[in-house]
């Protein structure tokens, strides 16, 4: 019975290290609006492509990053530009939400 929960032990401090070893430590944009994030462990990974990224946030404990993303509308005699969606990155993947005509804010 010690044993186990002796192994019990040693598995939930591993599974808590890993965690908290990928938190975000920064989420910032670079010179062509790509979102970059740096774990906690200093690695930068560059997490979007396409550029048009704006107003990045990181949460409170860490695990989330948070970004807008800009659209262009046009009509005849003029454009407009503002974010139509918010992405959210955690625990490596992506999810957004759309939202038209434009998000003031998250």
């Amino acid at each position: 019975m010690m044993n186990f929960a002796f192994k019990s032990l040693a598995l939930a401090t591993l599974i808590c290290s890993h965690a908290h070893a990928t938190n975000i430590k920064q989420v910032y944009l670079d010179d062509k609006q790509n979102v970059h994030v740096v774990t906690s462990t200093g690695k930068d990974v560059r997490i979007t492509k396409t550029g048009n990224r704006t107003r990045t946030q990181l949460s409170s404990d860490g695990e989330t990053a948070a970004w807008l993303v800009n659209h262009t509308w046009k009509t005849d005699d003029q454009s407009e530009t503002g974010a139509d969606e918010l992405v959210i990155y955690r625990h490596g993947k992506t999810r957004s939400i759309k939202c038209e005509p434009f998000i003031r804010d998250y």
